[in-house]
């Protein structure tokens, strides 16, 4: 029988905190951009809490369906023994609690609009990206980013109703992130990938298909932050930051994986990007 602390070990690795505290960070920073200045302390908890729910209840109801490929890699074989320690109707029952207490939260503490957009990510995450892009296409990762970029328009309208442009553009410049940023995860972990018969980019079409294709889509998020700014109205410190940040994601993305074919410095310098993006707009607000 396991230990009390081992349990929960497994069970934190099951829920992916990490994943949750991005989307988290994500949709509080596009709500303080609609309400452009600090939002309650009230509501960024609450938001905070109903996304950590959404997001930990899809992770396991993601986990629970990717059992079988999760086991044949590596990087996640540690899921599919957590499973197995908790077993699967105890976390199925678990995914859809918290799926369910999302909905119920966001519904009273916000709006309907707010549970209907978690709704669609949990749903496109679990049902649409884990059951049938991944495992189908090898261009799964592009229509995959919805349920990562829709906690954008979670925390946007979860205190405003009105049409953002750019709001929207920021759920767009997620949606463009996403897929650079997995692609090169993919090129690291390819092997894996294959080990899992898992069709992604590198695995069917080859690195240096992927490379283009990284290069393409890093190379389109410059112009949309420029947008977001052009429309939101931002001031000339964004735009700064938004261009030395787009060109050193450019620079070092093309070093690490044409040059040096370092793909996992690759994959974090996408999650430095996010954060140093997240931080320019979060400026924006307060500057």
């Amino acid at each position: 029988m396991p230990d009390f602390l081992t349990s929960w070990r497994a069970l934190i690795i099951l829920l992916k905190p990490r994943i949750a505290l991005s989307v988290t960070l994500e949709a509080i920073v596009a709500m303080l951009l609609a309400r452009r200045q600090m939002a309650e302390i009230r509501e960024l908890f609450l938001l905070s809490v109903v996304l950590f729910l959404s997001s930990s209840g899809a992770a396991l109801a993601n986990n629970l369906l990717d059992e079988k490929w999760d086991l044949a890699m590596k990087r996640t074989s540690q899921r599919a023994e957590a499973i197995r320690l908790w077993g699967k109707k105890y976390l199925w029952f678990l995914a859809v609690l918290l799926i369910l207490a999302s909905l119920a939260a966001a519904w009273f503490f916000f709006h309907w609009l707010v549970a209907v957009l978690i709704l669609g990510a949990a749903l496109s995450y679990v049902l649409w990206y884990t059951l049938r892009l991944k495992r189908r296409s090898p261009f799964g990762a592009i229509l995959g980013g919805l349920p990562g970029a829709l906690p954008v328009l979670i925390g946007g309208y979860a205190v405003s109703m009105r049409f953002a442009v750019d709001i929207w553009l920021f759920f767009l410049f997620m949606m463009f992130w996403q897929p650079a940023h997995f692609w090169a995860l993919a090129l690291y972990l390819k092997d894996d990938y294959a080990l899992a018969r898992l069709p992604v980019m590198p695995v069917v079409y080859g690195e240096q298909y992927t490379k283009y294709f990284i290069y393409m889509y890093g190379a389109s998020l410059i112009p949309i932050t420029f947008m977001m700014g052009y429309w939101g109205g931002y001031s000339l410190t964004y735009f700064v930051f938004a261009l030395l940040g787009g060109t050193y994601y450019l620079v070092q993305t093309v070093r690490f994986t044409y040059h040096k074919q370092e793909y996992k410095k690759a994959f974090v310098v996408s999650l430095v990007y996010l954060m140093w993006m997240f931080l320019s707009l979060f400026l924006e607000v307060f500057l």
